[in-house]
């Protein structure tokens, strides 16, 4: 697998972790959350690898950015659906 491949699978494992714990497996929600939450850190990754290397930010700042964002999905999403 690629490079490429192996990230998606790493953030798609970990997303899916996430959300396993709000919602129930079939729901349409969880789909489309996963497929969101997904491309969104695929895309900040791909975004943040293509920018030139001078203006990078620090790996573990990116990562947290990533996470960050990945929760607040996904609380505002659990707060919306109770």
């Amino acid at each position: 697998p690629s490079f490429c491949d192996k990230i998606l699978k790493l953030i798609s494992e970990t997303v899916q972790f996430h959300i396993a714990k709000l919602f129930p497996v079939e729901s349409r929600d969880a789909y489309h959350i996963h497929t969101y939450a997904l491309n969104g850190c695929f895309g900040l990754i791909k975004e943040w690898l293509n920018s030139p290397v001078e203006s990078h930010d620090a790996p573990e700042h990116m990562a947290e950015l990533a996470f960050s964002m990945l929760l607040a999905t996904f609380t505002a999403t659990n707060e919306k659906s109770k």
